[in-house]
């Protein structure tokens, strides 16, 4: 499953696929070359995170076009989801979470929207760290 999660050597956030192995968390990033190891094809470039930084891809983009992640912060302009009067607007934000026991992702506790559309990723519940 395609993830993201900030590296354990400069804090910097990176893509790709993850996994665990020995008891650390890593990355494979999605542009990982292959190389040549005998007659197989190899991937080298595991690049170790925080665990505590990794969220999962959540398939969905928020109005710009960017990625929307586990972890992530969401502005809304509309604390009940598009179901109020317009007039009664406020600026609002909601963490994503990944809730393996519903198999779905939540945005401020309740079941995420299929569509995005004004809905925008404002920051992660690590920049705050």
């Amino acid at each position: 499953m395609k993830a993201r999660g900030k590296r354990k050597d400069n804090n910097k956030w990176i893509h790709g696929w993850y996994f665990e192995a020995s008891g650390k968390s890593f990355i494979l990033p999605i542009y990982s070359p292959l190389s040549e190891f005998g007659d197989k094809l190899w991937v080298d470039d595991f690049i170790e995170i925080i665990p505590e930084t990794r969220g999962w891809f959540s398939g969905k983009k928020d109005k710009d076009g960017i990625e929307v992640y586990s972890g992530d912060l969401i502005e809304t302009d509309n604390p009940n989801f598009g179901y109020c009067d317009p007039k009664e607007k406020e600026t609002m934000i909601l963490e994503v979470k990944w809730d393996p026991e519903e198999a779905s992702f939540l945005m401020g506790g309740n079941e995420m929207y299929p569509r995005l559309d004004y809905y925008k990723v404002v920051g992660t519940i690590h920049d705050k760290k």
